[in-house]
């Protein structure tokens, strides 16, 4: 039996080797993972200065913004991103009149810093921003690095600030339209449906909005979504109105209002007021609850995220015409 004691010592050797590797590696995570949470600030402005991009807040660029943007929902609080902080389930009742139209039962909601900033300028909010389709997305340019898919979700946020240092309360809808879907065992086809449940309510605690927006991309070819002026890009608008409602003139001539304003300053960055009815569309889009519901289709699928930006630019000032007019 002799022997055998060499080999078992080196086993032994080996797995102490193993252990002690095991724990030297948890060990230099642990302190990777809490230097990053002390000094996240540091480590993602210098992401954006190796690429050469301001992050200072007194740089008007798309990089400083999508910096400010990704601090604050992706770092800060990545359960605006990532979780649903709702549990619901509903019935659907059947051969309900309105297609969009359900019976809601009761929701539990625990606020996050987005609802509760909401809830500070629910007294005298101008605007509401929601997205039916929230994951619609643009073209990844400029981003491939940062693992950021950016999408009419973030467009909102980034309209809302502009709106809010214009003096524009603006707030945006935080709910999550993907989990109502999957929770009620609904397709996606079925998403006004989703944004209709979130939106009843608002249009009662808001009582003050006077523009809600609902707002898109199209899918379109890059040449189709987007228009030059003064050497900058921008993606094109098009306002989209059902007329499967009694009321649709009303929400009509609110969309007219804005496009027109858009077309008489820049001629070339409306695609125009789109009607739609009929087999195969929804016809409706929510607009039946209110005469200041308007969807807008910001760009398409193949626009950037500053292009996208710079229409916003134009909205906000368009916007806040309409709103002070």
């Amino acid at each position: 039996m002799q022997r055998f004691k060499p080999k078992r010592r080196v086993k032994k050797m080996a797995l102490f080797k193993a252990i002690l590797l095991i724990i030297i590696t948890i060990f230099i995570f642990k302190f990777i993972t809490n230097l990053f949470a002390r000094h996240k600030d540091l480590v993602i402005s210098s992401m954006f200065l190796d690429r050469k991009y301001s992050y200072d807040k007194k740089d008007e660029n798309i990089f400083s913004k999508f910096y400010d943007y990704a601090k604050e929902n992706i770092i800060n609080t990545p359960s605006n991103m990532l979780v649903n902080r709702a549990v619901y389930k509903e019935e659907i009742p059947s051969g309900s009149k309105n297609k969009d139209d359900v019976k809601e039962e009761s929701v539990v909601v625990s606020k996050d810093k987005n609802e509760e900033k909401n809830e500070k300028v629910s007294d005298d909010a101008l605007i509401y921003i929601y997205n039916s389709h929230q994951k619609e997305e643009y073209s990844k340019e400029y981003m491939e690095d940062y693992n950021v898919q950016p999408n009419v979700f973030l467009a909102s946020h980034i309209m809302q600030e502009k709106l809010n240092n214009k003096g524009i309360k603006t707030i945006v809808m935080e709910d999550d339209i993907t989990a109502y879907l999957d929770n009620n065992k609904l397709d996606y086809s079925k998403s006004y449906q989703a944004s209709r449940f979130y939106l009843k309510p608002a249009l009662d605690k808001y009582s003050t909005v006077k523009l809600f927006i609902d707002l898109h991309r199209d899918s379109t070819p890059k040449d189709v979504s987007t228009t030059t002026i003064d050497s900058k890009n921008y993606a094109k608008v098009m306002f989209v109105i059902g007329k499967e409602y009694d009321t649709y003139e009303s929400n009509l001539a609110v969309a007219s209002s804005i496009n027109d304003r858009i077309t008489s300053k820049y001629p070339t960055l409306s695609r125009g007021v789109l009607q739609k009815e009929g087999y195969g569309v929804n016809g409706v889009y929510n607009q039946d609850l209110k005469d200041n519901i308007i969807l807008i289709e910001l760009g398409g699928d193949k626009n950037n995220l500053e292009e996208v930006t710079n229409t916003i630019d134009v909205l906000v000032e368009i916007i806040g015409e309409y709103i002070n007019e």
